[in-house]
């Protein structure tokens, strides 16, 4: 007897469980994203083995761990899974999780609770890197944020714009440095429907013609001002690329500010213009010199001032219209200034004239090869004709007055000597010793100033005297004079000049001081000695005389004093503003110190 049962639903039912785990395991093994079993809130169960190529461990290592353990410490996440056990739902969420090495790595977690057969709360999480999505995503976004900024600080716009059915062309978008520039705001600009209501009227037909000009394909640059919301004129340089676009044309622009870049233009093309009026009235010869000294330049003085029909010279060198005897002054200097690159000093030559004169010309080079708008040497030339015939003239004039100056001092000298002779014959016919004394004193002071001129009159200048020379002299008159054979004079004097208005009353005070001591001091010794001497210390001079003699009486007021020769002394020092001492110890000293005098320059 058998009891037979009918399985068959048990049979498909076994398949169908079956072919579930196979699919399955199927998608759980080969699935490109990682996969982990685990009892909620306790131990894995189970990963696939993408998790064990993304996290690095091994399954047995998975099976140690919890879900927590994956997950970065950093992040917060008691919030987001008490939420979702609670609603014990599929939930999905972005956590930053680490792997097996500590490299943290950002992951989009696919999640979902079930109960097994056993009645046990199981999680599945699919868990997939996103990193290099969230670098790109972070890229993209700090790029947006660069060219948002770049497009509110740079002082140039760009903007794409469409023509309409009607053929006008409306405002796609435009960067925020528009409105920056403009100082116009977007629903101004939407108003209007394109930002040429800012151009300036007097520019509008350049602007509108640039647009409606343009075909697929072509491209246009123009320059144009707009009018800015504060009334403030800026110069554009606008570049437009014309496409097609499903039968329509579209514009790409670019809108450069060229304000800076116009002003200067405009102030070059008004300079060159003042250059040009410069060179073309100017009253010297301007050229430029090449590497090779040929002229590439001439100004068109050259034609007024030399005769020359205008450009006629250039390519030419301009050493061949130099006077021939001037020729080697010039290229010396010319190469000095092609060599160092220096300014040249001033140099005088003649240069020759279309009609065959020379003419007197002073010129300047200067090396300019450094500048690019030059590049060679500029010569600057200017005729000295008028100069030369004033500076020859007051040459001439000068010789003459020198010649009548020196005339004056010889004739004066001989007036002198003439008055020294009537004084000395006068001596001849006096008898009393006291007139003859007064007589020859008088013949001495002539002397002394009839030495100064003779001095001026054989001195190349004619304001000055060696002042050595002119006490050697004058002491040797004097002790002539005197018939002083017994006295050696002893003169310390460095090469010192004076002017003829100091010298004068100084020589005086060494003719009288001199004359006293060879007069009174020495009696028939042979040891008799007269010192003189000057010296110069900055601006002061000191004149010492002494001798060694018997000396000046000890009651004897040299400033009070009877004596015309000391009384003349004492104004003569008080005419150089200067000091007198006396020292009466071993002899007689006299110490002077003065400044030389100072007179207006002779006209």
């Amino acid at each position: 007897m058998g009891l037979c049962r009918d399985i068959t639903q048990r049979i498909e039912s076994q398949k169908e469980l079956k072919d579930s785990e196979e699919k399955y395991h199927s998608i759980f093994d080969y699935s490109m994203d990682a996969i982990i079993l685990s009892i909620v809130n306790e131990k894995i169960t189970d990963v696939n083995h993408a998790a064990e190529e993304l996290f690095g461990y091994s399954k047995e290592e998975f099976l140690l761990l919890s879900r927590n353990d994956l997950i970065d410490s950093e992040e917060k996440t008691e919030h987001i899974f008490r939420t979702n056990n609670k609603l014990k739902s599929y939930y999905q969420v972005e956590l930053n999780l680490r792997k097996k090495d500590g490299t943290k790595f950002t992951a989009e977690l696919l999640s979902s609770n079930y109960y097994d057969r056993a009645g046990n709360e199981k999680s599945v999480t699919q868990i997939r890197d996103i990193s290099p999505r969230k670098i790109a995503e972070k890229r993209i976004k700090e790029s947006k944020n660069r060219y948002r900024k770049v497009g509110q600080l740079i002082s140039d716009f760009a903007y794409s714009c469409k023509q309409d059915h009607e053929g006008m062309y409306k405002n796609e978008w435009i960067t925020d440095s528009f409105f920056n520039i403009t100082g116009f705001n977007k629903q101004k600009m939407l108003k209007h429907g394109s930002w040429l209501f800012t151009v300036h009227p007097n520019d509008k037909k350049i602007a509108v013609n640039q647009l409606n000009k343009l075909k697929p394909g072509m491209t246009s640059v123009e320059n144009f001002r707009i009018i800015t919301n504060h009334r403030k004129i800026i110069w554009l340089e606008n570049h437009l690329e014309c496409v097609e676009d499903n039968g329509n044309l579209r514009l790409y622009g670019a809108a450069k500010d060229i304000t800076e870049i116009e002003k200067a233009a405009s102030e070059l093309k008004l300079n060159e213009k003042k250059f040009k009026a410069i060179i073309n009235n100017s009253s010297d010869l301007i050229r430029i010199l090449d590497k090779n000294s040929e002229i590439v330049f001439d100004s068109p003085s050259s034609t007024h001032i030399l005769g020359y029909p205008e450009g006629s010279l250039i390519g030419t060198n301009p050493l061949e219209i130099i006077h021939p005897d001037d020729r080697d002054l010039v290229k010396s200097d010319m190469e000095e200034v092609y060599k160092n690159k220096n300014p040249g000093t001033p140099t005088e030559f003649r240069i020759l004239k279309s009609d065959g004169t020379y003419l007197p010309v002073e010129s300047v080079a200067q090396n300019m090869f450094n500048v690019p708008s030059v590049k060679g040497i500029v010569v600057t030339t200017h005729p000295i004709q008028q100069r030369k015939e004033m500076e020859n003239a007051i040459k001439a004039s000068l010789n003459e007055k020198e010649i009548l100056l020196k005339e004056i001092h010889h004739r004066v000298k001989n007036n002198m000597q003439i008055i020294s002779s009537l004084l000395n014959l006068q001596k001849e016919y006096v008898d009393d010793l006291e007139a003859i004394n007064v007589l020859q004193e008088s013949q001495n002071r002539v002397k002394t100033m009839s030495i100064i001129h003779e001095k001026l009159y054989q001195a190349d200048d004619l304001t000055h005297i060696n002042i050595q020379e002119y006490v050697e002299k004058l002491t040797n008159d004097l002790m002539y004079s005197y018939a002083a054979t017994n006295v050696n004079p002893v003169i310390n004097i460095s090469n010192i000049k004076m002017n003829i208005e100091t010298a004068l009353p100084c020589g005086l005070i060494i003719s009288e001081l001199v004359s006293n001591s060879l007069k009174y001091a020495y009696s028939n010794d042979d040891d008799n000695e007269l010192k003189i001497s000057i010296k110069k210390f900055g601006d002061l001079f000191e004149l010492i005389i002494s001798d060694n003699g018997v000396g000046l009486p000890e009651t004897l007021d040299f400033e009070n004093t009877d004596s015309l020769g000391l009384q003349l002394v004492n104004n003569l020092v008080g005419q150089l503003d200067g000091e007198i001492k006396l020292n009466k110890n071993h002899g007689t000293e006299f110490k002077i110190v003065f400044k030389e005098l100072q007179y207006k320059p002779r006209i």
